[in-house]
């Protein structure tokens, strides 16, 4: 990730993970970089959930943990993601 990347909106950053592949990661696509830090993240939005039309694959809504700038999310195919730093 580069700043090129790095969203924020009235003081919350957000993170938007996007895939172009044609299968969904359901175990997990770890991304690496220093700016997801160790902080909890909240998936606020999912285009493959279930009211887009979609298969509902991702993190539920839920919170997933950054580690040492690692972040381990499900990602669904061809799909995008939003999370929100806690």
């Amino acid at each position: 990730m580069n700043d090129r990347v790095h969203r924020w909106n009235d003081g919350e950053d957000c993170l938007v993970v996007g895939s172009l592949n044609d299968a969904p990661f359901e175990h997990g696509y770890r991304l690496y970089s220093e700016r997801p830090g160790d902080d909890l993240w909240e998936e606020i939005f999912n285009t493959d959930a279930q009211i887009y039309g979609g298969w509902n694959v991702g993190n539920g809504g839920g919170r997933v943990r950054a580690t040492a700038g690692v972040l381990d999310a499900v990602l669904p195919a061809s799909g995008v993601l939003v999370f929100r730093r806690l």
